[in-house]
């Protein structure tokens, strides 16, 4: 599975942009501002990988359990690997830039600063991550900076 987010509009506030799955657009995302690709910064453009595993400060999370639940997942996040500086960067739901500390938001709707109906984007996004990987299918994501940018 590829997945690959392209950056549209850089804010002083945030990074919003479109996830393509396979050339499919998926969702909105939502990163913090684009700065030095250190914390407090969105991730630097780049290929990665991508895999499910343990995130203790989701699987807490009673509305990630329900979801869980009902697609049998193991509370599981997607974790973006061998980020240059960083580390634990997720594929998640939120709002605004806030709600992040450097990983990836996905959402159903944009506006300035902010993605909406951002548990629904998750939610439809992570079976097919689940998938993938019950098919042992290798899950990469390519970041694109803004074009001309």
């Amino acid at each position: 599975m590829k997945l690959t987010v392209q950056r549209l509009v850089l804010t002083p506030q945030s990074t919003c942009g479109n996830l393509f799955i396979d050339d499919a657009l998926e969702a909105w995302t939502l990163e913090l501002p684009k700065k030095d690709g250190l914390p407090g910064s969105c991730i630097q453009a780049g290929l990665y990988t991508v895999v499910l595993n343990n995130s203790p400060k989701f699987s807490i999370d009673l509305k990630f359990q329900a979801l869980c639940k009902s697609i049998n997942c193991m509370y599981l996040m997607p974790e973006v690997l061998d980020v240059p500086n960083r580390e634990e960067i997720r594929i998640h739901w939120g709002n605004w830039a806030s709600d992040t500390e450097g990983c990836i938001l996905v959402g159903k709707s944009h506006q300035n600063d902010a993605i909406g109906e951002s548990r629904a984007a998750f939610a439809e996004l992570y079976p097919k991550m689940v998938n993938a990987v019950n098919n042992f299918e290798a899950i990469t994501l390519e970041v694109l900076d803004v074009p001309n940018h």
